[in-house]
């Protein structure tokens, strides 16, 4: 239960922050286009005569809204360039839900508690934190909505007398109506946040080798995208390495396959121990697999071969074999810029120099053609 709980609160990876980023850019494209609707329902009351007060707060507050979301837009852009925008763009969206049933009050006192169209986009504004993919997010505009709520309740009830209470077109203000109200918030937020968990945690699922525990190939060329672009963009290198292990098959073919699936967690527990963040490793298929390095490739080439020495000196033992197997491996290694400048171009360079490897008797880190 604690373990779900940690999980639950837990930062997104890399994968859902990425996402969340995405979605951070769709919310603000959303935002524009319900700020615009906004101007509808004074139009409309316009037409019909209604109020002028809440004509002209609804003309003020569409215009201020459709500004702000704007604002908004041109920050998402650059997605996952300012970690605070999710929580600052979710606080405003909030606020001005909040915000605007204040300015309700200030005519009728039981319209700020009791009009439905404005209150309904606390709920909305929960929605679209699914978008955010995390969770914390989620929980905090639910707990803005209601805190923010309450204490808008709270003011209207000491500043008002009995009578401002009671209105034709809202009908009368009541702690118990705020009460249910706030509970419907309280479920969504949960249900909200509980869908966020679920997306995460197939996600995960999705994106994790089974038998190693690591990210899988789907997962490591979206890194491997990303990571290129952010570093083309700063300037910095990177390298890509692709490692296979050396003769993988005879352990299958003389011992079995549950040999050959001991060897490889054996492997990457070799790997993990000697990487160390930002570089990452992912399994590519079979006994192949991927190491995203953050530096040129003569720096890349001591990080692989440092992982070589680590392999060959370690000690696979499985009961399933009479005696110590050890285990070797070959690498192929290009860099960014001077092997291509997509995904694609460095890992066939890699692979050509991993067929070099392999051809100059294995064991060995190859880093030039």
């Amino acid at each position: 239960m604690i373990k779900r709980t940690r999980a639950f609160f837990a930062a997104p990876d890399k994968i859902m922050l990425e996402l969340g980023a995405g979605g951070e850019y769709l919310v603000s494209q959303i935002r524009v286009g319900l700020s615009l609707l906004l101007f509808l329902p004074p139009i409309i009351n316009t037409l019909l005569g209604g109020p002028s007060h809440e004509n002209f707060i609804g003309f003020l507050g569409a215009g201020f809204a459709v500004f702000l979301g704007l604002v908004w837009w041109a920050l998402a852009r650059n997605r996952g360039r300012y970690v605070w925008l999710p929580w600052a763009s979710t606080a405003y969206d909030v606020t001005s839900t909040t915000f605007f049933l204040f300015l309700l009050s200030q005519h009728e006192h039981a319209a700020g508690l009791n009009s439905f169209v404005i209150w309904e986009f606390y709920l909305t504004n929960l929605m679209m934190t699914c978008l955010r993919n995390d969770a914390r997010l989620t929980l905090f505009a639910g707990g803005l909505a209601i805190s923010q709520y309450l204490m808008l309740a709270h003011w209207i009830f000491t500043h008002s007398t009995p009578s401002e209470l009671v209105s034709v077109n809202y009908g009368t203000a009541l702690w118990t109506t705020v009460g249910q109200r706030c509970v419907v918030l309280l479920i969504a937020t949960v249900l909200s946040a509980t869908i966020v968990a679920r997306m995460r945690r197939l996600s995960n699922m999705s994106g994790t080798d089974s038998l190693t525990g690591i990210p899988n190939r789907n997962w490591f060329l979206h890194q491997a995208k990303q990571q290129l672009e952010q570093s083309q963009h700063a300037g910095r290198p990177l390298s890509i390495a692709i490692v296979d292990l050396d003769h993988f098959k005879r352990i299958n073919d003389e011992i079995g396959h549950q040999a050959g699936d001991e060897a490889l967690v054996h492997v990457i527990s070799v790997i993990l121990s000697n990487v160390m963040a930002p570089d990452t490793v992912g399994r590519l298929g079979g006994e192949e697999f991927g190491l995203l390095i953050h530096a040129d490739a003569e720096v890349a080439r001591e990080r692989v071969e440092r992982i070589r020495r680590a392999l060959e000196v370690s000690q696979f033992n499985t009961p399933l074999a009479d005696s110590v197997i050890q285990v070797t491996l070959s690498s192929g290694i290009a860099e960014q810029g001077k092997d291509g400048p997509t995904v694609t171009h460095l890992l066939g360079a890699a692979d050509r120099r991993l067929r070099l490897a392999k051809l100059s008797g294995r064991n060995c880190v190859r880093h030039l053609d």
